[in-house]
């Protein structure tokens, strides 16, 4: 029900008012808390560094409040032994080249997991679209995050 206003009728009297009601307050939630808009950034980068690429989209959302597309995490058990060439392998690679285009499409920018400087044509062709769409473009090897995944994985080592 709506806060001080008795003319609401409770939902278990009437379902539609109740459905209405529910509906206004959340409305009414969610204009009390006025959230900036997401930035979008798709991660770009080869299929070989998927698992650097999910930290750097993790670190990104959890700190930095941005919606990240990118690469899937793919298990081990759907991919079968060549989890770098899933789109070559199941025939859809073009098309999947050309989906990612569409993901830059949407972003404000992009960010590019160059482990080890290491671009792939895709690679290549995605950070040329970037540009000719003037997207700004981060780079793993020179970005804070870059830094920290480096960090943590650096770290991980050390303690086996």
């Amino acid at each position: 029900m709506l806060l001080g206003n008795s003319n609401v009728i409770p939902a278990n009297v009437d379902p539609v008012a109740g459905a209405i009601t529910a509906m206004i307050d959340r409305e009414s939630a969610l204009n009390l808390v006025k959230l900036p808009v997401a930035k979008v950034v798709t991660l770009c980068g080869s299929s070989r560094f998927v698992d650097i690429m999910a930290v750097c989209a993790w670190l990104m959302e959890r700190d930095e409040r941005v919606i990240t597309m990118g690469l899937h995490f793919l298990p081990r058990w759907y991919c079968g032994g060549d989890r770098h060439h899933i789109a070559e392998s199941e025939g859809v690679a073009m098309a999947m080249d050309e989906l990612h285009l569409r993901k830059i499409d949407l972003s404000d920018e992009i960010f590019v997991v160059n482990w080890s400087d290491c671009i792939g044509n895709s690679t290549r062709r995605e950070i040329e679209y970037a540009k000719e769409h003037d997207k700004p473009i981060r780079w793993f090897t020179h970005d804070p995050i870059g830094r920290r995944v480096k960090a943590l994985m650096t770290e991980f080592d050390h303690d086996k």
